[in-house]
């Protein structure tokens, strides 16, 4: 949602990463970056991973910022790639904490496989070392061997890691296992949390989606980087059609300028988010 006016509306981002997963900022520092943008309340979804939660608790002491537990799982239906996102979770049920183990392995498991790869064709490093460097991320993924092998001189930049290499079938490229998302859906209704259809604009099941709502989803995020008005008027549409919550965010990793500027500008109203009882006092 893009609005230049902010007298009158009180921004949620809910819909951002940190180094825990594959953004660049560190929790205090985003935390500084949405208090200069007027951000009133935000939630952290790194990828797969609660960590950053549980700094929050320990920073957040007032009352000029609050936050929503939350997370984003990388899940596959019918072949497809889906991205949920999971608010108000319970994330001390062990059962969610079981799973969250489990995902972090199989990331972990799939990075020394396109490390396999990549030294057999002549990118040669440790993986030891790979994961020494980012010693402070829980969630690994490509982003991060990209950023890896740009630092070792064997890529031009970032994109080019993913042009030659580790993009989608491209000759390191290793599929990721991921969670079957009804399954997903299903673990966050029992762990009391709310799911969420992230950024649906990049590939839109609409063939799917009753399948999905019977399934458990309750929410549709409306506003992204990836929406453009009319297609975030559609999703709008469509959430308050089916009863749906809504959300919204900047989806911020901070690794561009561009998503740096996104910060305030791309976010939702929080009158227009209906689960906001179980902000952070």
């Amino acid at each position: 949602m893009r609005i230049e006016q902010t007298d009158v509306i009180e921004k949620a981002d809910l819909h951002l990463h940190t180094e825990y997963s594959d953004g660049k900022y560190s929790v205090p520092e985003l935390i500084k970056l949405l208090k200069q943008n007027n951000i009133k309340v935000f939630s952290i979804t790194d990828h797969d991973t609660i960590d950053g939660i549980y700094e929050l608790k320990k920073l957040i002491k007032d009352n000029e910022i609050k936050y929503i537990p939350g997370i984003e799982f990388s899940t596959e239906y019918d072949g497809r790639e889906v991205h949920i996102l999971a608010y108000n979770i319970d994330y001390e049920n062990y059962i969610f904490k079981e799973h969250v183990i489990k995902f972090r392995k199989n990331r972990i498991d799939r990075i020394l496989k396109i490390i396999d790869k990549l030294n057999y064709l002549g990118l040669k490093f440790l993986p030891d070392d790979f994961f020494r460097y980012f010693k402070n991320t829980r969630a690994v993924g490509r982003p991060h061997v990209a950023e890896y092998i740009h630092k070792l001189g064997y890529v031009k930049s970032y994109q080019d890691a993913f042009n030659k290499y580790i993009g989608d079938f491209k000759v390191a490229f290793y599929k990721k296992n991921s969670p079957d998302t009804l399954k997903m859906l299903k673990l966050i209704r029992e762990t009391g949390g709310i799911s969420v259809l992230a950024h649906p604009g990049k590939n839109f099941l609409w063939s799917k989606m009753d399948i999905l709502l019977k399934a458990g989803l309750e929410g549709i995020e409306i506003y992204h980087p990836t929406h453009k008005s009319d297609k975030a008027r559609k999703f709008e549409k469509f959430a308050i059609e089916n009863n749906l919550f809504m959300t919204g965010g900047s989806d911020f990793h901070g690794l561009t300028e561009d998503e740096t500027c996104n910060i305030g500008k791309i976010f939702i109203d929080i009158k227009k988010v209906k689960f906001l009882n179980n902000i952070n006092e």
